[in-house]
């Protein structure tokens, strides 16, 4: 391979000067991926990938119940991936610059230790994108708070703008946050967001953006999508 010479100018995005923020910074580094991944695309199409999704992160703190005692919880959700050659991305899994499988955390350890319940977790059908090689379904979680907090919600990249496909392959669902889902208070959060305060009995919905599709969703096997159906990974509609 022919030597790289790599620039990263001071005081942008990938090299910041102090006091920039940068927490967020999965965001940086799954766009500099996804951009390698594009910029190769035409020499390479064969080990290009359905663009994958970032991380999602929701933070809370509040006071226990009957008690002065402050809790604080962070529940991070990694994006899963994309479809790539000749293989269906892994349904609900973290990319692998996320930490892969290891990274989702136990709910009952967050019920046991934090007043809050997971009422939901589950994958969401038909929001991977639709390829000959099928991109990742996501996870939606809902959060219900037993007593009255602040919400702190960061999702890093890809609610507005989902993740795009490959080679033909179709984008992925996009990510967001609700608060009290089908309700008639249903409030639709920001993608970034700084303490909100939410009641006890309020709902939290986090959807996570998905993992698009690579390849002509036309040339998929049909008995590929049949299992997706039977699975309940794609409806029948």
């Amino acid at each position: 391979y022919r030597p790289l010479a790599v620039n990263f100018p001071p005081g942008s995005l990938v090299n910041p000067r102090y006091p920039a923020a940068c927490n967020l910074r999965l965001a940086g580094g799954q766009a500099i991926i996804d951009a390698i991944n594009e910029a190769l695309a035409p020499a390479y199409p064969a080990l290009t990938t359905g663009a994958p999704s970032t991380g999602h992160t929701v933070s809370a703190h509040g006071k226990y119940p009957d008690s002065d005692r402050m809790w604080s919880m962070l529940d991070v959700a990694m994006g899963p991936g994309g479809g790539r050659n000749g293989i269906d991305a892994d349904d609900g899994l973290p990319f692998l610059m996320h930490g892969n499988s290891g990274w989702e955390r136990n709910i009952e350890g967050y019920e046991i230790s934090y007043p809050v319940v997971y009422r939901r977790l589950e994958l969401v059908p038909d929001s991977g994108g639709p390829g000959k090689w099928r991109g990742s379904c996501g996870l939606v979680r809902e959060i219900a708070f037993m007593t009255d907090a602040q919400l702190t919600t960061r999702a890093t990249d890809r609610c507005a703008k989902p993740p795009r496909g490959a080679a033909g392959g179709k984008q992925a669902m996009g990510g967001g946050w609700i608060l009290n889902k089908g309700r008639p208070d249903e409030t639709e959060l920001a993608v970034k967001k700084t303490n909100h305060p939410v009641k006890a009995g309020d709902v939290r919905t986090a959807m996570r953006a998905r993992g698009g599709g690579y390849g002509d969703p036309f040339e998929r096997d049909p008995e590929a999508v049949a299992n997706d159906v039977r699975k309940g990974r794609v409806a029948i509609a």
